[in-house]
């Protein structure tokens, strides 16, 4: 901070201003030093050595040292990736590709092989921000070769992957790796903090499992029969009684009420006998009459009452998959502290409302659960799933008799210290367990 030093001191110094060595004059000082040394290694390691130096010569020397001692023959480009502890380019690219894409099962593979290969989560999210850079300045400099330091088959890729999406995307993805990288060093569980925090980067997932196909219904059709001629009287046999059919005179077919869907196995058709202009006459029964048709007087199906409709969709409900279905809306929300008090519990349905059961020892996730804001929370979510209104009441298990702390199967247990209960009350307040030992 050279401004804040008195004018009279200036005055009487010489000032040498240190700027950072550029990335080809790195690059061209190691190859004369990898010439001289009799060191194998590919331009583009050099140029991978310059830029992880950030214009530190001293740093650049030291890493081609480095990669002289660990790798035998020519030293490549990854090589230098893996000495520093950086995922490959490729790497980069299929993940950057599984968010943009939103593909939520290839991300999440993609993080468990960074794990078991033991990487800094830390440094792959500011690796991966400065993925995206390159992205976006590829989609828009002209010139991109001259601003982004990579070979020419990962600008390549950085150019096909620019064309799949838009610079507002890119900006927003490259702001939630910050915020992301900043939530991951306070956070106890890293892998959890960096699968759910990219999955709420890529937005809505593609690959959500598909709604379960309703049991087919088939559907009774109520049709209007055409007019039938009269019938001709035909010889009976010998010893059978002809039998008459009849239908009453001048009346009107009834309108066909419109298509209907009920619970049944077969298609029933209902057919209305339109009554003929002439009088009965006798008529011979069918020998086989079809077994699918019944003539009868068809009537409009009386309309289901709205308390039965009710009644079977409450008994529809699940309170399993509704308590189940609520999770994994909070979990995709990014409500995690709620999800992960409020998932111990168990639902049960009770005059219409959905009922969390904590067990006795969850005091604290019960708590948790009964804050305004998170009822509410709860509130909303189930109604939206269930479709309709719907209240959430966090219940408590109560503890059966002899449980617990054992004073009740105890009675005549001695007389603990006061610092003792004291002990047993707090930890059972936080719903911690406590077992005494002599």
């Amino acid at each position: 901070e050279p401004h804040r030093i008195p004018a009279t001191i200036l005055s009487r110094c010489q000032r040498y201003e240190f700027r950072r060595i550029p990335v080809a004059g790195i690059a061209s000082r190691l190859e004369e030093i990898a010439q001289t040394d009799g060191i194998a290694v590919s331009p583009e390691a050099l140029q991978m050595i310059a830029g992880l130096a950030d214009g530190a010569m001293r740093d650049a020397i030291s890493l081609l040292d480095q990669a002289k001692a660990s790798f035998p023959g020519t030293i490549s480009r990854d090589d230098i990736l893996t000495l520093a502890g950086i995922v490959q380019d490729d790497f980069l690219q299929k993940t950057a590709a599984a968010l943009l894409q939103a593909d939520a099962s290839s991300l999440l593979a993609l993080v468990d092989q960074l794990v078991m290969a033991g990487r800094d989560m830390a440094r792959f999210l500011t690796d991966l921000a400065q993925y995206f850079r390159n992205v976006l300045v590829c989609q828009v400099s002209s010139q991109p070769q001259a601003l982004v330091r990579a070979s020419a088959e990962t600008l390549a890729g950085l150019i096909r992957l620019g064309k799949q999406t838009d610079s507002s995307r890119l900006i927003e993805l490259i702001k939630g790796l910050s915020a992301l990288l900043s939530d991951l060093r306070w956070a106890s569980d890293a892998r959890t903090t960096l699968e759910i925090g990219l999955i709420r980067l890529m937005g809505p997932v593609n690959n959500q499992p598909a709604a379960q196909p309703r049991p087919a219904q088939a559907e009774i059709s109520v049709k209007t029969a055409a007019p039938e001629p009269p019938a001709e009287i035909a010889a009976p046999a010998p010893g059978a009684t002809p039998a008459i059919k009849t239908a009453p005179a001048e009346i009107a077919a009834p309108k066909a009420p419109p298509e209907i869907a009920a619970p049944a196995t077969s298609e029933v058709l209902l057919e209305t006998v339109a009554p003929a202009e002439t009088a009965p006459s006798p008529v011979l029964p069918d020998p086989e009459p079809p077994a699918a048709t019944i003539a009868t007087t068809a009537e409009p199906p009386s309309p289901v009452p709205a308390e039965t409709a009710a009644a079977s969709g409450d008994a529809a409900v699940s309170a399993d998959d509704l308590w189940k279905n609520i999770l994994d809306s909070l979990l995709a929300e990014g409500h995690m502290t709620l999800y992960l008090f409020s998932r111990s519990a168990q639902a049960r349905l009770s005059g219409g409302n959905l009922q969390l059961v904590f067990p006795a020892a969850d005091q604290v996730n019960y708590r948790e659960a009964c804050e305004p804001a998170a009822r509410k929370l709860l509130r909303t979510t189930a109604a939206r799933l269930s479709g309709r209104d719907m209240d959430v009441e966090p219940v408590l298990a109560q503890t059966a008799p002899g449980e617990g702390t054992g004073e009740a199967a105890n009675p005549a247990a001695p007389q603990e210290d006061d610092w003792i209960q004291k002990i047993k009350k707090t930890a059972d307040t936080l719903g911690i367990p406590v077992k005494m030992e002599e």
